[in-house]
């Protein structure tokens, strides 16, 4: 069964019917090299409204939010608890694809949890927008 099928129009469909709303990744500690911890991308026919975000933090970590490849916000706190994420209102559109970067400029390595959910509703437009 193709994924576009769950891509509606009008009801839309979960982010997990493409990818996995909650990643994690370690980021090494004492490097200025981000490090990817999130990543996913729409279907090419599809477009996606981002509305719950968490994540963890630590001292010494800056992670760097984007979407379709631009940034976005530089977080250096907390951003919900994975459990209640932050409800954000109004919702980021998304056209192409969500990432979030992370840096660790601290003396420990860190293991890392983000959550970033929404829907994805189908693009009937051939050219998108």
């Amino acid at each position: 069964m193709s994924k576009e099928r769950f891509c509606d129009r009008l009801t839309g469909g979960p982010f997990s019917d493409y990818f996995s709303p909650h990643q994690s990744g370690t980021i090494t500690q004492g490097t200025a090299i981000p490090t990817r911890i999130f990543y996913g991308r729409l279907p090419e026919t599809c477009r996606g409204f981002l509305n719950r975000m968490a994540s963890g933090w630590q001292a010494g970590v800056v992670m760097t939010f984007k979407i379709d490849g631009q940034f976005v916000e530089e977080f250096r706190r907390v951003m919900g608890l994975i459990q209640q994420p932050n409800i954000i209102n109004p919702p980021y559109f998304i056209y192409d694809r969500i990432e979030v970067y992370a840096t660790n400029t601290g003396t420990a390595d860190w293991d890392y949890d983000v959550l970033l959910d929404g829907r994805i509703y189908h693009d009937p437009r051939p050219d998108g927008i």
